[in-house]
């Protein structure tokens, strides 16, 4: 009988550590997760990339790196040259402190020359230089301040000047035109 009531007392016991343990992993886990939802603040930048003489750098994206925080912020280059920066939610800007910035452009022009293919005219503008592809290279850094407005100019002072024509039409009579051929 005695034998029976220690193995009873065991096994609750065990139990009852079993449930301690349980309820401790999972208040653990709870504070973990609260932990890592917060997000740092992000302070609203806006932005434009042009060339040297001004005019405006017609489309691309633009990537920054926070350098301390190693956290990076995006924005869509617009044909006026104008961006918004993302980190976490639309257009909430960047981390504050320096950053670096890159600029990425895709176009057909090395798949072109890769096919043996004449250059495609296209109405984008200019292509900016491969070195503006990299952080090591870019040399493009800005400053994000936790106070005002953080309004940044980015100066592109190298580029394959493109062989394109400006919009002259506009896309319903260029899509008519082709629907009578």
């Amino acid at each position: 009988m005695m034998n029976r009531w220690i193995g009873e007392a065991t096994a609750a016991g065990a139990a009852a550590r079993m449930n301690a343990s349980w309820i401790g992993g999972l208040a653990l886990a709870c504070l973990l997760m609260v932990g890592c939802g917060s997000q740092p603040t992000t302070f609203a930048v806006k932005g434009k990339v042009v060339y040297a003489d001004g005019t405006p750098v017609r489309f691309g994206d633009i990537e920054t790196l926070a350098v301390d925080q190693r956290v990076n912020a995006r924005g869509k280059i617009q044909a006026d040259g104008s961006f918004t920066l993302t980190t976490y939610q639309a257009n909430d800007g960047a981390l504050p402190g320096e950053h670096q910035a890159v600029i990425i452009q895709t176009t057909s022009i090395p798949l072109a020359a890769a096919a043996k293919m004449p250059p495609v005219k296209h109405a984008h503008g200019n292509d900016i230089a491969p070195k503006y592809r990299s952080y090591s290279t870019s040399g493009l850094r800005f400053t994000v301040e936790p106070t005002g407005a953080n309004e940044v100019t980015l100066v592109i002072d190298e580029f394959t000047a493109g062989d394109y024509e400006e919009p002259s039409e506009s896309a319903d009579e260029v899509t008519d035109a082709a629907a009578k051929q």
